[in-house]
């Protein structure tokens, strides 16, 4: 995500300072495309999870403007899942807690 995308008022009345914003759309974990909107998630400095919201129409501009910010709510923890299929396998010795041997 562009570093020149606009931060509206509205984006900070949950109290995210601009720096965790550019933080999150510099480097987020999940980017998730809702019609002509995108989710990002990221971590922001002091390692708290954001959810962030970029208004991606025409008339936003561009690269689109900032219009949520705040700590990440439970109904987005299902974006941080691995998608169902992956090879998330695990050794049955790491999973058990037991350490592994030679």
């Amino acid at each position: 995500m562009q570093s020149s995308v606009r931060i509206s008022r509205g984006a900070r009345k949950h109290g995210i300072a601009e720096g965790d914003i550019r933080a999150v759309l510099a480097a987020p974990l999940r980017t998730v495309r809702q019609g002509g909107r995108t989710l990002l998630i990221g971590l922001a400095p002091n390692r708290d999870l954001l959810e962030i919201v970029v208004d991606n129409a025409a008339d936003a501009g561009p690269d689109g403007v900032v219009v949520h910010a705040m700590r990440l709510r439970p109904k987005h923890y299902e974006h941080l899942r691995p998608p169902s299929g992956s090879d998330q396998s695990v050794s049955a010795a790491a999973s058990s807690g037991s350490p592994d041997t030679v």
